[in-house]
């Protein structure tokens, strides 16, 4: 069995301020629309439906504005694409929690 993310190491591991971030979409609400992800070094481009780009735009929204230190970018067309630009550490556990849900009350 995997090992659930406590909410404050998570937000230890982005840089996160979590004191910053608007009333919006979390990552919990993500999660059930995720259809791929996929990593490279440096990278993580996460894809949704098209019909999920309202979510996935305000969430990226908000997380520019508690996690700074990251790169959060939305294409949108025949699908929805998060591109998530950070330290390796960071897109690791992003990565962890988008796929699986392995984290302690994310909202």
């Amino acid at each position: 069995m995997a090992r659930r993310i406590p909410r404050e190491d998570l937000l230890a591991v982005v840089g996160c301020e979590i004191e910053k971030r608007p009333d919006a979409p979390t990552i919990a609400d993500l999660v059930p629309l995720l259809v791929r992800a996929e990593r490279s070094a440096g990278a993580l481009a996460a894809t949704f439906p098209a019909s999920a780009a309202a979510t996935v735009e305000a969430f990226a929204a908000a997380e520019r504005s508690c996690c700074s230190g990251i790169g959060w970018h939305v294409e949108t067309g025949s699908a929805t694409t998060l591109s998530i630009t950070a330290a390796d550490a960071a897109l690791d556990v992003i990565s962890q929690t988008l796929q699986s849900s392995l984290i302690d009350d994310i909202r």
